[in-house]
């Protein structure tokens, strides 16, 4: 082999390596490389709850911050265990005026306090009920935070909430406006939601009684229903000036868009002259293809 060819083979073979070597300690940079935080970005600390208590000097943010903190972490439970004073759950939600148990394991008495005036002392390997009102120190909804045993700082947070107000059930028969009040129009709104709510898609009413089943039956514009007697005696219906009569022990079949000569909505109907008992809910028949 002349040197001229073997020279021109270690060269390129030089080539390689120094590539290779090239390449792997890039690799090996790529790899390690640790991505450093960026020192002007600001952290924020977590909130302790039993600490971070808000006082004089917090701003309203930091109040705000404190007060979703506790909201995430409350517990509508109906049971508060203080065993070894260290409460479960740590904050427990609690409606204003509604009666807890607090639960005590240990072989000493523990006593909670909310302020100098009010304490709350659990016996040993005992239970007691609690009223969350007024009389026992919480005079509203909010946080109260509690120490044990007198041993500060606070050690739970009794989370009151206002107590949930039912709303009475919606009468479907009163229609709005017919118990001479002036309705809101959230309670109208409140009324038709019911009156959808309840209707019920068939093509039999059974009026038997004159207690209709179902109340409020839903009938597309133009569609014959069925409306069924089992009674003894004749039954008839009133639809303001309508009236329809089913026979006793028979039914009818009828078209109510015809009866009524009205497009979409609900129409409330009398049995035999006496209060509405029922519902017809009228609707637009689906678009044809």
């Amino acid at each position: 082999m002349k040197v001229t060819e073997r020279v021109a083979r270690l060269a390129i073979l030089a080539i390689v390596l120094i590539v290779v070597v090239v390449a792997g300690c890039d690799r090996a940079m790529t790899v390690g490389k640790t991505v450093m935080p960026d020192p002007t970005e600001e952290v924020t600390p977590a909130i302790d709850l039993l600490l971070d208590w808000p006082g004089e000097d917090t701003t309203d943010e930091e109040r705000n911050q404190w007060s979703e903190a506790v909201d995430a972490a409350a517990v509508n439970v109906n049971l508060l265990n203080i065993s070894g004073c260290t409460p479960d759950p740590l904050v427990i939600e609690v409606e204003h005026g509604e009666s807890i148990q607090i639960y005590n394991d240990d072989a000493t008495d523990h006593t909670l306090t909310l302020d100098p005036e009010n304490s709350i002392t659990v016996p040993a390997f005992e239970t007691i009920n609690i009223v969350l009102s007024s009389d026992n120190g919480f005079h509203g909804t909010g946080a109260y935070g509690y120490v044990c045993d007198g041993v500060w700082p606070s050690v739970g947070i009794f989370y009151v909430v206002e107590p949930q107000v039912e709303q009475p059930p919606i009468d479907l028969l009163i229609f709005p406006g017919d118990d001479g009040e002036d309705w809101t129009d959230e309670e109208r709104n409140q009324w038709w939601e019911a009156v959808r709510a309840a209707a019920v898609n068939v093509n039999l009413l059974d009026i038997t009684g004159c207690t209709p089943d179902p109340v409020v039956i839903e009938v597309e514009q133009g569609e014959s229903i069925t409306i069924k007697n089992s009674d003894a005696t004749d039954h008839t219906l009133h639809w303001g000036g309508h009236i329809i009569t089913i026979p006793a022990g028979d039914t009818i079949d009828i078209v109510l868009s015809d009866v009524f000569g009205r497009g979409t909505g609900a129409a409330g109907y009398r049995c035999d002259d006496g209060p509405t008992v029922g519902i017809v809910y009228t609707v637009e028949p689906p678009p044809s293809e």
